[in-house]
């Protein structure tokens, strides 16, 4: 990604040589004024048109007014209005960064550098890993230590609270046929909006009587006969499916605590 505010690559970022300015050669960054205003100096135009169609479309797909917005990334409450007029002609980096941040979209993509025509594809929001699922593997707490959360980016289109939504990383093989391990699962809450229903990959707990330790992993949700079972997905035969209403011997709890919507597997 370009950072406009010290590029010098793009053509709306001029220079003067002449002589009146003893030979000095300077950048302009969006936000700072010419030192020059002589009449030779060319100032190439703006992308003005695909900031202001970019930015409309990501108000419009996200609600988003002038004013409340301007207020949000914390500019004056006149500055998406300034932005937006038909007669502006440029803006600062300062505004395009806070836009950038706001919308997890790159400066390049509000510019429209790549094409005005191209959609902006926005990233989705930085959510944590908070801890791993693995089969066969009792902890006396499934999910890790705050202090040795892991950062990544979920999906864009997830219509869940951030609250609801985390990260878990697969350990073992109990589900290697769909995700080997390393497999960075992003997963929602049951208190979210997802549903756990049959076809659907979910996180289960379980809790052993004798230590109360929990078990955490990732089965497929299937419906054999009006019963629900979680069935792994694996090539070792070690891994067996169970119903959900008889999840073994010395278990006193089992739920279903997630659902998975995305699964990064690293190369």
């Amino acid at each position: 990604m370009i950072d406009v505010m010290n590029d010098c690559s793009h053509d709306w970022l001029y220079k003067c040589d002449k002589s009146h300015r003893q030979g000095v050669m300077e950048h302009l960054s969006l936000n700072k004024p010419s030192p020059c205003d002589k009449a030779h100096m060319s100032k190439p135009e703006f992308p003005i048109q695909a900031v202001q169609q970019n930015v409309k479309r990501l108000m419009d797909e996200h609600g988003d007014k002038p004013k409340p917005l301007a207020q949000a990334i914390g500019l004056g409450e006149t500055a998406i209005r300034d932005l937006l007029k038909d007669d502006a002609k440029g803006t600062t980096g300062r505004l395009l960064h806070a836009l950038a941040q706001h919308y997890n979209v790159s400066v390049d993509q509000i510019l429209g550098i790549e094409g005005l025509t191209e959609n902006i594809h926005p990233l989705g929001p930085r959510l944590f890993i908070k801890g791993e699922v693995a089969a066969g593997r009792w902890v006396e707490a499934f999910e890790s230590p705050e202090s040795e959360w892991e950062t990544f980016t979920g999906r864009p289109d997830v219509n869940a609270k951030e609250i609801h939504r985390f990260g878990l990383r697969v350990s073992g093989d109990s589900m290697n046929e769909i995700y080997p391990a390393g497999t960075i699962l992003e997963c929602v809450s049951l208190f979210g909006t997802a549903e756990a229903i049959p076809g659907k990959r979910v996180i289960i707990v379980r809790r052993r009587e004798s230590d109360l330790c929990y078990e955490a992993t990732v089965k497929e949700l299937v419906s054999i006969d009006g019963v629900l079972w979680a069935r792994p997905r694996s090539t070792n035969p070690a891994h067996q499916a169970f119903r959900l209403d008889q999840p073994g011997d010395g278990i006193c709890e089992v739920c279903i605590t997630a659902v998975v919507v995305a699964a990064t597997i690293l190369e």
